[in-house]
């Protein structure tokens, strides 16, 4: 599990739940040899973190229902996954066979349906108004994104890249991004200094105010 995050008992209770896909309060008490108390305990820690869900399960026949505990999204992916690594392959492959430029232009195709929706949402917008929602729009993708204004210079930074094992392989990740900021703001940007992957502090983005299109 992720850093590990969990120990002993409830490290226990929730790789059970994992591998049963659901159990009662016996059942998981029964599986890792403690008490109903402690397991209620650990499961309604984890029910106010979000972590668990408490469902009915039907009963064939005579007899109440039971209760019983199962993962929700949030516990699911407390177990490791490696999307970027299933990526970086995929694109490994693409680049060997067809080049960078074919890569660009599928990482460019990803973003078109998203680039078309913010400039809809923005094009009434005046260029300060479109960066602050661009920001906004960024931040809820895991950017951490602001607008900085520095003598009369206008930035966009972004404090966290939520693909970074993809774009420290793929740079034309990062170009597809930047092609997606200029699609929206309709003027030009130009990044400044080093990546996050590259060991900067922040992706960090000149906004020219010249036109996209010239």
């Amino acid at each position: 599990m992720r850093g590990a995050a969990f120990k002993g008992t409830k490290a226990a209770l929730l790789k059970v739940l994992k591998e049963r896909r659901s159990a009662t309060l016996a059942e998981l008490a029964q599986e890792i040899g403690v008490t109903r108390v402690c397991v209620h305990g650990h499961m309604t820690d984890f029910e106010a973190a979000g972590l668990v869900s408490l469902k009915k399960r039907l009963i064939q026949g005579r007899g109440r229902p039971s209760h019983v505990y199962e993962l929700s999204e949030a516990g699911e992916n407390i177990f490791p996954k490696d999307y970027a690594g299933l990526a970086c392959g995929l694109l490994k492959q693409i680049r060997e066979r067809y080049g960078s430029k074919v890569v660009l232009e599928l990482l460019r195709q990803r973003n078109q349906k998203t680039s078309e929706a913010w400039k809809a949402e923005l094009s009434q917008e005046s260029r300060s108004a479109r960066l602050e929602g661009l920001t906004r729009r960024l931040s809820k993708l895991g950017y951490e994104a602001k607008a900085v204004y520095v003598d009369g210079q206008a930035w966009l930074t972004l404090a966290n890249c939520p693909y970074a094992k993809v774009a420290k392989q793929f740079p034309e990740l990062c170009a597809a991004e930047t092609q997606l900021h200029q699609d929206v703001l309709g003027y030009r940007v130009q990044r400044d200094g080093p990546r996050i992957v590259d060991g900067g502090v922040r992706c960090q983005y000149r906004l020219l105010l010249e036109s996209a299109m010239s």
